[in-house]
């Protein structure tokens, strides 16, 4: 099995060249080439559709073409030396930027970043689509079971016996509270009583009726008062009327004779 592969001269004419096997190494195209036109592979450019051919490359298919071009010492036309001028001007500083240049493809260095940088961007916009899958995965698994731990139980009947407790309470401190007033207020009304009295007994000019008066006035004493409904009650005061008699002739003689 032969392969034919058409050659495009330098003159614009068309040349078939055939090599054994069901592909062609583009060195051995060279050597073929050297050996008919006389041009040394290193100056030869194989041109086939739009892509430069290497040396290590393989041409394959039916009747592949390829276009035969010199290479060109120098680059496009001294831009390179373009460049180093305009950088060496007065008042300016040397450039940095080479994204115009070509590399040996032909094809300009910004172009060769951009592709860089547009499969970096790849790289990394997989790297977090990996992640997001994994955590949906992580989302979508059930979550652990829950150990076994003791739960405080609510004590209903202590809860009533301490509300209880508490309403008891409040009713004891509120009825000590209003018999402590209600005490305070007759005991007031006593000794407002016993001052008019005194005061009646003194207009009159005799002391005797003033001692009298004092004497036979209701003075208040104080007694303990009952228990109250919750316990006793420490402190509680409470107040009853005696009347204070006054006393026989007997004991006033008694009394001067001493």
């Amino acid at each position: 099995m032969t392969i034919s592969v058409l050659v495009g001269r330098l003159d614009g004419t068309t040349r078939c060249l055939r090599a054994e096997g069901p592909t062609m190494p583009v060195h051995a195209l060279m050597a073929a080439i050297h050996e008919a036109e006389g041009i040394p592979p290193e100056t030869q450019r194989l041109v086939w559709g739009s892509r430069d051919l290497r040396p290590t490359d393989f041409l394959s298919g039916p009747l592949p073409r390829v276009t035969l071009c010199l290479r060109v010492a120098g680059g496009k036309g001294g831009f390179g030396a373009m460049l180093r001028g305009k950088s060496l001007a007065a008042g300016q500083k040397k450039t940095t930027n080479f994204d115009a240049c070509r590399d040996l493809n032909g094809v300009r260095l910004k172009a060769v970043h951009q592709d860089r940088q547009i499969a970096e961007w790849r790289a990394r916009q997989a790297a977090k689509h990996e992640s997001k899958q994994q955590s949906r995965k992580a989302v979508d698994e059930p979550p652990p079971p829950l150990l076994d731990s003791p739960t405080a139980a609510f004590d209903l009947d202590g809860y009533y016996e301490a509300n209880e407790s508490a309403r008891a309470c409040v009713a004891t401190a509120v009825s000590a509270g209003l018999a402590t007033k209600r005490q305070r207020d007759v005991l007031g009304a006593a000794v407002r009583e016993a001052a008019e009295a005194v005061e009646a007994s003194a207009s009159d000019g005799s002391p005797s009726a003033a001692v009298d008066g004092a004497r036979a006035s209701k003075a208040p004493r104080v007694d303990a008062p009952a228990a109250a409904p919750g316990g006793e009650r420490k402190g509680a005061v409470g107040a009853r009327w005696s009347v204070l008699e006054r006393p026989s002739d007997d004991s006033d003689d008694s009394s001067a004779d001493g």
